[in-house]
């Protein structure tokens, strides 16, 4: 199923679940309340990640939705638009980005994450990132503080790094089968990504966190034929665990 279609199908059941059911929705206890989950001195980054295909940009836009319509000050961060020229050239190639090729990458999410609860007072801000190794989450957790300095392009108002702010963060994998990514990618039609680099994705994929980042968490959520909306109100539902 194409992203296109996939959101199609989410804008119709928000309809649907706006017209029936978004009062109970929104009354009951699936719904993250952001004055007791996000205060003044409390922010919320949402990492979505996992192989290309599982969706990740979907269910980011979906969920970012629906926080922003129960109030919280949310925002959305495609990862891929953060990625140089010479890193989409390989994988359009078919060629698989290395450590060195992902960390700069990696590192200008970390940035612009900071930037938005620091400048932009973002209570929540939920991501999209491919961020398959350990390692990576560490990269988009901590930031480099040399690098960052040097990012500052990226940023309307730039920042230095700050490993002091009180932040949870919850790592979601949204998890699929390498035959559902494998059909799921090849029916794309505006995507850098090479299908061929799916198993690689799959070999490197780990699904563990350093216990000594202060406030991280990292769950497995299944999307290999949920529905968004479903797939939305399970996420809230880990929020408040």
């Amino acid at each position: 199923m194409e992203d296109k279609q996939q959101l199609q199908g989410f804008d119709s059941g928000c309809m649907m679940m706006s017209d029936k059911n978004l009062n109970q929705f929104t009354s009951s206890e699936n719904v993250l309340n952001t004055d007791e989950r996000v205060n003044d001195d409390k922010y919320l980054v949402i990492v979505l990640f996992g192989v290309c295909g599982c969706g990740k940009s979907t269910i980011g836009e979906a969920l970012t939705q629906y926080l922003n319509e129960c109030g919280g000050e949310c925002c959305f961060l495609e990862g891929d638009k953060f990625h140089s020229k010479s890193n989409v050239e390989k994988m359009a190639k078919g060629i698989p980005l290395n450590d060195q090729d992902r960390r700069p990458w990696l590192l200008a999410i970390h940035l612009q994450i900071m930037n938005e609860i620091k400048h932009s007072n973002r209570k929540i801000v939920v991501v999209s990132c491919s961020a398959l190794k350990n390692i990576y989450r560490e990269l988009l957790v901590l930031g480099d503080a040399q690098l960052c300095e040097n990012e500052e392009e990226l940023l309307d108002k730039p920042i230095q790094h700050n490993v002091n702010l009180d932040i949870n963060w919850l790592f979601v994998n949204l998890s699929i089968s390498q035959n559902e990514a494998q059909d799921r990618l090849e029916n794309r039609s505006a995507h850098f990504m090479n299908s061929s680099l799916i198993p690689s994705q799959f070999e490197t994929l780990e699904l563990t966190i350093n216990p000594t980042i202060k406030n991280a968490k990292l769950v497995v959520v299944d999307n290999q034929e949920k529905d968004v909306a479903s797939v939305v109100q399970q996420i809230i539902q880990l929020t408040k665990q």
